[in-house]
């Protein structure tokens, strides 16, 4: 009775503790064999020479230890050979340093150059778009805002498919996307939310041994939740290249972002960008410009240009330091890419900037 209750009792708990181990152990060579872990960070600082907050609020006359921080860990889990999960979780200034999640996404591959994948997605609107958080990843501390900045966001709600076309020596990506976005933006030097009711796009990427070359094109609704609500229509037109020939690095890009809102206009900004490789020492030469079009009022128009010298060196022990000075010039009453909606007393900024970054 009791005896062999007891005994019988003893005998499962010993089964246990016999197979916990093996289960543990099983549960880490999985892991281990499906899960991967990866990161990056950067770290700097900022000071310009107008009292003006300029390039959406990182940077004024007071030195700024926050604007070049950033800290963020990817997780990819391979659950089979067709499903993937992955994950970018990011903390930097633009969050006040809490952690968000950039993308979480599943990837399901459909055929051997067909993969779809659905959740928060990053936006691919620019030639560093993928990668625009790893600051390794570039030449420039950050990407020229004259094209960057003229789309706030960085992420979108919704699924894609991309289909992969080898010709000759390239790779053509062909991706079509929808979905949504909900997030802050600046709006007349204020942040406020935003929501769109409806995002459609298509990307074009072409790479080679010594070239890429990108073209999109995007289209959506947002209604913006201000002190006054706006409801507005924009489309979005980028294309950019790339090209290394001997120690040479040329880098272009060009945006349109076209709205049919009075006080917002249309913007086009270009820029290019010359980099000549010494080893671990490159320096670069960046010209950039950027224009707007019936904007109503005035202190909307963000026409300017702007030029930066800097350097980037990758150290021996895995850290890519860069320095840069940038001169920008806002045209005659015109807000520039100045953050405030007020014409600034001082059209001319020199901004400088150090950062140091890793990863890992």
């Amino acid at each position: 009775g009791m005896k062999g209750h007891y005994a019988m009792e003893n005998i499962r708990q010993g089964l246990r503790l016999i197979t916990l181990p093996f289960l543990f152990s099983s549960t880490i060579t999985w892991a281990a064999d499906h899960i991967r872990f990866s990161g990056f960070a950067s770290a700097g600082l900022a000071i310009s020479d107008n009292e003006e907050d300029y390039l959406l609020s990182r940077y004024n006359d007071e030195i700024n230890y926050q604007s070049e921080s950033i800290f963020g860990l990817q997780i990819d889990t391979r659950l089979n050979n067709k499903v993937r999960l992955s994950t970018q979780l990011i903390a930097n200034q633009d969050s006040d340093f809490d952690v968000e999640a950039e993308w979480l996404y599943i990837n399901y591959q459909l055929g051997p150059h067909t993969e779809v994948r659905s959740g928060r997605l990053r936006l691919p609107l620019f030639s560093a778009s993928q990668y625009i958080h790893v600051r390794t990843s570039y030449l420039w501390i950050r990407p020229p805002a004259e094209v960057y900045n003229q789309a706030p966001f960085t992420r979108y709600h919704g699924i894609d498919i991309i289909h992969r076309i080898p010709f000759a020596n390239t790779d053509i990506d062909l991706q079509l996307y929808t979905g949504k976005v909900n997030d802050d933006l600046w709006f007349f030097g204020a942040k406020v939310d935003s929501e769109s009711e409806g995002l459609y796009g298509i990307n074009i990427i072409a790479e080679g041994d010594n070239f890429s070359g990108r073209i999109t094109y995007a289209v959506s609704d947002f209604s913006i939740h201000a002190t006054v609500p706006v409801e507005i229509e924009v489309d979005f037109f980028s294309a950019g290249f790339q090209y290394e020939f001997n120690k040479w690095e040329i880098i272009s890009e060009y945006a349109r972002r076209n709205t049919d809102l009075d006080i917002i206009g249309d913007t086009d900004g270009a820029f290019i960008t010359l980099g000549y490789s010494m080893g671990d020492w490159t320096p670069y030469l960046t010209l950039a410009v950027r224009n707007s079009k019936d904007n109503v009022p005035p202190t909307s128009d963000a026409s300017s240009d702007s030029v930066t010298v800097g350097m980037r060196y990758d150290d021996q022990y895995g850290l890519t330091w860069k320095m840069d000075i940038h001169q920008g010039n806002t045209e005659d009453n015109a807000t520039g890419l100045f953050t405030n909606s007020t014409i600034p007393e001082d059209p001319r900024v020199r901004l400088f900037r150090l950062s140091v970054s890793s990863v890992f």
